[in-house]
């Protein structure tokens, strides 16, 4: 079931996606694909049957296939602006229907669509960069007030300097930048790169590092190593993954 609530047409909001399900067809497994995968794997390392998860930006739900197909049933709720997107995870044959809600999460209040008890687990994957900095604050106050004291929230955005931003971002926060704005309505429990250039991981590798750098580099290519080092050096990543709860 898909709920519209408000009107939808915030301009302002990027729209664009990854599309996720056809990264792969190349035969090369592109580093935005490997780190959307295992963004969700980290996920299922906390999620437990019948949990109640809120997945802000779910575009087509991917998230709720992932616990389906590894046999977690789950209470899903998925928030997107792009009905097309929902359309397409209201078509997933899972065991539990998705509670799918089209709103754009800049204007509209969470309370529109969540009942006040909170949500076990809270993903934000890939969203932040597409919306208004002048509404960044509020989307994560909306967010943090769909928390309950046991919540965990996960939250992903490119970690960049801010001004060579990809062509269909709004705004790509620096480490330090969001980490001002997370502070003020959650407790930052760990966070770890998601993908990392080679060129600005390599010069801070330890000598244990090194070693191992040297030995699977003759093996892996840039797209595999671009995930397997960020998750150690989270300033020098691309992408950061937040690990998050309620202050």
């Amino acid at each position: 079931m898909i709920r519209k609530i408000g009107k939808m047409k915030n301009a302002s909001c990027n729209k664009t996606h990854l599309d996720i399900e056809k990264a792969a067809d190349r035969g090369i497994i592109h580093r935005d694909y490997l780190a959307h995968s295992l963004r969700w794997t980290h996920v299922m390392k906390y999620l437990k049957p019948n949990m109640r998860v809120l997945d802000i930006g779910c575009a087509s739900g991917m998230l709720a296939q992932v616990a389906y197909v590894n046999k977690i049933s789950i209470d899903y709720t998925g928030v997107d602006i792009r009905l097309a997107q929902l359309e397409i995870a209201e078509q997933r044959k899972l065991k539990n229907e998705l509670d799918l809600v089209c709103m754009d999460i800049t204007e509209e209040p969470f309370s529109s669509f969540s009942d006040g008890s909170g949500y076990d687990i809270v993903t934000c994957f890939e969203v932040l960069e597409h919306i208004p900095e002048s509404s960044l604050d509020r989307v994560l106050s909306e967010i943090s007030s769909c928390l309950h004291d046991d919540s965990k929230c996960f939250i992903s955005t490119p970690n960049y300097n801010g001004k060579d931003k990809a062509a269909n971002h709004i705004h790509e926060y620096e480490m330090n930048e969001l980490m001002r704005h997370l502070v003020k309505h959650f407790k930052i429990v760990e966070y770890f790169g998601t993908f990392a250039s080679m060129s600005d991981i390599e010069p801070v590798l330890s000598i244990h590092e090194q070693y191992c750098w040297s030995k699977l580099k003759r093996y892996y290519d840039s797209n595999v190593f671009s995930v397997l080092f960020a998750p150690m050096h989270p300033r020098e990543s691309r992408n950061i993954l937040w690990h998050l709860e309620k202050i």
